[in-house]
């Protein structure tokens, strides 16, 4: 071993003082231990999750650590379908299968997009930059018309208007989202090519049927609470399952919105159902169906001995006038 010589470095008679140290006989050979596992063992995920790690820390941090959760809080709390909630936060995480995702994996050899043929096709320029879902945009509500926010990312651009629209615009634009994504899947799959006014209308009456079906919006409640007693909502008594049931029609989709909740006798909801269905657009039929939606419900749940309760009062009375054998429809309270 060879130790300079020069000014501040170890001299000769130090280094052979230093080297005829004796090492400790007790401690084990020398090995090597990887630290990104708790074994020592060596792991390729171990190696991923060091990479992001080191990845996160040369990135810039906000300064206030809670607003970087806004963004994630703002999507769970949507009243929409929760798989609606899912494809947003796979937007907002830029993991779509877009053309320049596909390209940077090699699943495809050009990241063009497949409207304009101009740019490259990534979430942002998929949902907003690209003409074509300008077009969708333009047809839809006047904030998005108006709008001339440019954004860079997908995250700036949900965040932007989730500050700024009510709940009820905000739902329309997961609505219109899904239903971007669906029209460019038919031109990139199918090769067919949907009007954009066609697909605001189908994001616009989605919505409206999906609002409908579910009891849990508040625009809905208030209708639930008054079923069966001016009241309000009553618990039945102890044993029986008490199964609220409604329909609503949507005229400009052709079909009725059905929705059913289970309770027990504290009040705690133990099953509910929403669906919708191509049918006729007669209220008494569409109550009917609903009401034999709900029998359906029943069954598949397990419930045996329940009591059903709409706002239907004529198909009520028509249930509980006829003869025995619709008595397996269950026992009706007639709404008010």
């Amino acid at each position: 071993m060879k130790f300079d010589s020069s000014e501040g470095s170890v001299s000769e008679e130090e280094a052979t003082k230093v080297l005829n140290i004796p090492l400790s006989p007790i401690f084990p050979n020398d090995q090597l231990i990887w630290q990104g596992t708790k074994t020592g063992l060596f792991l390729v995920r171990s190696t991923y999750h060091l990479c992001m790690e080191l990845y996160k820390k040369s990135q810039c941090e906000c300064s206030n650590p809670v607003k970087r959760n806004d963004l994630w809080q703002d999507i769970w709390s949507l009243k929409v379908p929760n798989s609606m909630k899912i494809f947003v936060c796979r937007a907002n995480g830029n993991i779509l299968p877009t053309k320049s995702n596909l390209f940077s994996k090699r699943v495809v050899d050009s990241k063009t997009c497949p409207y304009c043929l101009i740019e490259d096709e990534d979430v942002i320029h998929a949902f907003w930059s690209c003409p074509t879902a300008q077009d969708i945009w333009g047809c839809g509500p006047r904030i998005f018309q108006k709008s001339s926010f440019m954004a860079t990312s997908f995250q700036q651009l949900f965040k932007y208007f989730s500050d700024r629209l009510c709940n009820e615009d905000l739902m329309l634009m997961a609505f219109l989202l899904q239903r971007i994504w669906f029209k460019r899947n038919r031109i990139v799959f199918d090769k067919k090519w949907i009007n954009p006014s066609t697909v605001a209308q189908q994001a616009k009456a989605g919505l409206d049927v999906f609002q409908a079906s579910n009891f849990s919006l508040p625009s809905r409640e208030a209708e639930v609470k008054v079923v069966g007693s001016p009241k309000g909502w009553q618990p039945p008594f102890p044993g029986p399952i008490k199964i609220n049931w409604d329909a609503s029609i949507n005229k400009t989709l052709g079909c009725i919105g059905i929705g059913v909740v289970a309770r027990d006798y504290v009040g705690k909801v133990l099953r509910a159902k929403c669906s919708y269905r191509k049918h006729s657009l007669v209220p008494d039929v569409a109550k009917m169906i609903a009401a034999l939606d709900a029998v359906m419900f029943c069954r598949e749940a397990g419930f045996w001995d329940f009591i059903k309760e709409g706002d239907a009062l004529k198909v009520a009375k028509e249930i509980n006038s006829n003869p025995p054998y619709l008595s397996r429809l269950g026992n009706f309270v007639e709404g008010v």
